[in-house]
């Protein structure tokens, strides 16, 4: 039996709907709760100090969990603490780079109920990235060098704002409430600090829930995955509890494109006219 290609470039993109970009419109006033998980007095100051600048114009909380036995159990009991009606999961080591990042969550989370930076319309194991292209989407920089230099990467072609979404990254999630109230992070299975997110943004989309990339809301991560011995073991274990539901697609290596610019220059550098540019250069 011959095996099923997958989509060209071209078809692939013609798939994906034309997600129309927030709309400017007066909106309800919500609430937002921002949980992190952080042991380091340094990263936590920085990165409550950075959501007060984004958030400042919002109705907000900041929740830090000092003290996490993992991810899982931080986060569940961060949003247990949580009044919030969008409810964001973040690392301490990220920054959102649009100075309008509080706007498109929200204008985000009307039309979806997960969302996230970076993401994979095909899961095949418990590595998200694993499915490669045409299933892999992404933007984010990361520090270059040591003179102030950030790469900004772009990867996946298609639009902006990518549904059909099966698994997030987890250095940020954003969601409605109901999101996490019913489904919890899986802190008796993954107990540690590796594959909480691809684990609960799965079971978002098995549960019916919208997930979507967004790639008009870049972030600057200031560190790499660390897949050690532990994050296989978690790895192997997220494999076995959603043995024969994972998917067996062929694919090629990422199609990525990307830019150096200076920290100062990163909003402009990321702006969605520029991101719109890179993503072009992709499909020549």
């Amino acid at each position: 039996m011959s095996r099923l290609q997958p989509p060209t470039v071209r078809e692939y993109t013609e798939r994906l709907p034309n997600i129309k970009p927030p709309i400017k419109a007066e909106r309800a006033k919500v609430k937002f709760s921002v949980i992190v998980c952080s042991h380091r007095p340094e990263r936590s100051k920085r990165i409550e100090a950075h959501f007060q600048r984004v958030l400042a114009s919002q109705d907000y909380e900041f929740i830090l969990i000092p003290d996490a036995k993992s991810l899982c159990e931080g986060y569940n009991r961060g949003f247990a603490r949580s009044t919030g009606d969008i409810i964001i999961f973040s690392h301490d080591d990220i920054e959102l780079i649009p100075p309008n990042a509080a706007e498109l969550i929200q204008g985000h989370l009307q039309n979806f109920d997960l969302i996230g930076v970076g993401g994979t319309t095909q899961l095949i194991d418990g590595n998200w990235i694993s499915a490669g292209d045409p299933y892999v989407f992404s933007t984010t920089a990361a520090p270059e060098t040591d003179d102030g230099k950030y790469r900004l990467l772009v990867y996946g072609v298609g639009p902006l704002v990518v549904d059909r979404i099966k698994a997030l990254d987890g250095c940020f999630l954003a969601c409605r409430r109901a999101v996490a109230q019913s489904l919890p992070f899986d802190e008796k299975t993954f107990d540690g600090f590796h594959l909480y997110d691809v684990d609960f943004s799965y079971r978002a989309f098995c549960a019916g829930y919208r997930l979507a990339v967004c790639r008009d809301l870049p972030l600057i991560h200031f560190s790499k995955g660390n897949n050690d011995a532990e994050y296989h073991r978690y790895k192997a274990l997220f494999e076995q509890k959603f043995r024969g539901t994972l998917d067996n697609v062929q694919h090629a290596p990422w199609k990525y494109a990307s830019l150096v610019c200076q920290h100062e220059q990163l909003a402009q550098s990321a702006s969605p006219e520029r991101i719109g540019r890179l993503l072009a250069a992709l499909i020549r």
